[in-house]
């Protein structure tokens, strides 16, 4: 997915709805007429015998022009006679200096981080936000799987290399089956779209 990021063939991503907040949409689901991200919550613009507005607080994972940081997954590599351990990036195998947290100096114990846990100081790729909705991820369709990085190799569509499906979509609820579990079709999510390269080190 970073490579994917980094080449421009992904620019929209989803993100899971916190569940007690979930609920809200839930219970105003058959009444909702718009959506609205703002920082810190949604604001749910309903009808319920007459227009209403109700802000539901919570975490949201960016606002429509931001610039976010992306995580990338790390592992350790064999190093030299000056060092142990290096490290390197998954998604290329570019050599960022020792296993150790660039921070405290301290040596990483684990052979391989996710992205979620890189840190800061390793990051080489940013991203400007275009806009932030809320809609359910049944609602995604071949053109949105698309555009969350599914390509076509011989007939069949993945997003990763490694699961594959008939068509763009049942491409990528195969992928968010290794990463989530089963897809909750009715689950309500963050659709974080638009997103272009703001800055990009190798």
């Amino acid at each position: 997915m970073v490579r994917r990021l980094r080449a421009g063939a992904k620019n929209e991503t989803r993100r899971l709805v916190p569940a007690v907040r979930a609920s809200v949409l839930d219970d105003l689901a058959e009444s909702i007429t718009r959506i609205e991200v703002v920082p810190g919550g949604v604001v749910i613009h309903a009808r319920l015998g007459q227009a209403t507005e109700t802000h539901v607080p919570c975490r949201v994972p960016a606002v429509a022009g931001e610039v976010v940081e992306v995580g990338e997954p790390i592992r350790r590599v064999p190093g030299d006679e000056a060092t142990d351990y290096l490290g390197a990036y998954v998604a290329d195998g570019v050599i960022f200096g020792a296993w150790r947290h660039p921070r405290t100096g301290k040596q990483w114990r684990v052979p391989a981080l996710a992205g979620r846990y890189m840190p800061r100081e390793l990051c080489r790729l940013r991203l400007r936000v275009g806009s932030v909705t809320v809609e359910r991820l049944g609602d995604i369709d071949d053109a949105a799987a698309v555009r969350e990085g599914a390509y076509c190799v011989d007939g069949d569509w993945t997003l990763d290399g490694d699961e594959f499906g008939m068509s763009p979509r049942h491409a990528y609820f195969g992928f968010w089956r290794k990463l989530h579990g089963e897809p909750n079709l009715r689950a309500w999510v963050f659709v974080i779209g638009g997103l272009t390269p703001e800055e990009v080190t190798t």
